[in-house]
C-alpha cells in the first residue's frame, strides 16, 4: 500500500476544491463513510478525517469511526444536521483558511494504531512466577495497549510488569505489560491501570490486529448491512 509509514487525512465525498487546499497533505479519497472505515481498518496511519455530511447527520457514523481511534481529530463540511457537541476533537470548516488551521490541531505524537473500545474478560498475574491469577476486564485495546479494570488484588504500581491472556473467537493472545497509569478507587485501591506492551513479537502484533479489525469490522458490517 502506497501510504504505509506515511500520516494521512481521509477526505470523505470530497470534491476538487477540499484536496488543492490540502494539496500538501497526504491524503485518500474515499466515497463514502463506509468506504473511509473499512481503509482505516486497512491502513493504521491515518491522523485526521475531513467529512463532507452534505447537510444529513452523521452522528451515528462519527461513533463509528471513534472505535478505530478515540482522539482522532474529524472535520466536518455542511454540518447542520450533526449533533457536534457530543464528541471532542471535533471541527467545522467554513472558510479556506479553517483548512490549514485543521492541520495545526493533530498533535505530533498522534496515534497511529487502530483502538477498539470493549469489555473483554482477561485472566491476569503480576507475578510471572506464579500460577494464580485475578480476572480483569480489558476496556480499550490496540496494538500499543491497554486499559483493564482490576478489583480483589494486591495494589500494583507504575513500572509494575502485568502478564495476562485472554481468547477472542479462535484467537488465543498472551501478552506483557508494563503500568503506565493506576487509577484508585474512593478506598485508595487501584481499580484499573493503563499498559504498556512489552516484548511484543510481530506474530503478536498481527494477532491484535486480527482481534480488533474483526470485531470492529462485524459491528461496522453490521450497520452497513442495514443500511444506515
Amino acid at each position: 500500500m502506497k501510504f504505509i509509514n506515511k500520516m494521512i487525512t481521509i477526505l470523505v465525498d470530497y470534491n476538487e476544491t477540499i484536496s488543492n487546499l490540502i494539496n500538501s497533505k497526504l491524503y485518500y479519497k474515499a466515497d463514502s463513510i463506509e468506504d473511509s472505515i473499512l481503509f482505516n481498518l486497512e491502513c493504521n496511519n491515518v491522523d485526521s478525517y475531513i467529512i463532507n455530511c452534505n447537510n444529513q447527520d452523521i452522528t451515528h457514523w462519527i461513533e463509528k469511526i471513534r472505535y478505530l481511534n478515540s482522539y482522532i481529530p474529524i472535520a466536518l463540511i455542511n454540518s447542520d444536521k450533526t449533533n457536534k457537541k457530543e464528541f471532542k476533537n471535533l471541527y467545522i470548516l467554513k472558510k479556506a483558511e479553517d483548512y490549514m488551521n485543521f492541520f495545526t490541531k493533530i498533535p505530533d505524537d498522534q496515534r497511529d494504531a487502530n483502538r477498539l473500545n470493549w469489555p473483554l474478560k482477561v485472566n491476569f498475574n503480576f507475578d510471572s512466577e506464579s500460577s494464580s491469577t485475578s480476572i480483569g476486564l480489558v476496556l480499550s485495546l490496540s496494538i500499543t495497549g491497554c486499559y483493564m479494570k482490576i478489583s480483589g488484588c494486591e495494589n500494583p504500581s507504575e513500572g509494575d510488569i502485568c502478564y495476562m491472556d485472554f481468547s477472542f473467537n479462535e484467537y488465543l493472545f498472551y501478552a506483557e505489560g508494563r503500568i503506565v497509569r493506576c487509577d484508585k478507587d474512593g478506598s485508595g485501591f487501584v481499580s484499573g491501570v493503563g499498559l504498556e506492551f512489552v516484548n511484543v513479537s510481530p506474530q503478536t502484533i498481527k494477532i491484535l490486529n486480527n482481534i480488533i479489525n474483526e470485531k470492529i469490522l462485524s459491528e461496522i458490517m453490521s450497520e452497513i448491512g442495514k443500511g444506515i
